[in-house]
């Protein structure tokens, strides 16, 4: 997706891969960009939230805290 259908949008993160913990709590995980051979990286995540029509079954798919994982995302975090 290069463009948000929703909100035309081209502020898109993409690839992401949800995360599921063992608490089965769903979100996605960015880490802080490799500048070093010996490193420790940061990670920044968001809980991942999806919402489903019970009449059509129609399913979005949403992120808390968006802003905070977008600013991580423009800094090279993937």
């Amino acid at each position: 997706m290069t463009q948000c259908p929703k909100c035309s949008s081209t502020n898109i993160m993409a690839p992401l891969k949800p995360i599921t913990s063992d608490a089965g709590v769903t979100y996605i995980k960015i880490t802080e960009p490799k500048t070093g051979t010996l490193q420790i990286r940061a990670t920044e995540s968001a809980e991942f939230r999806v919402s489903i029509c019970g009449n059509c079954g129609y399913a979005e798919h949403y992120v808390e805290d968006v802003a905070r994982l977008w600013k991580y995302w423009q800094k090279g975090y993937r």
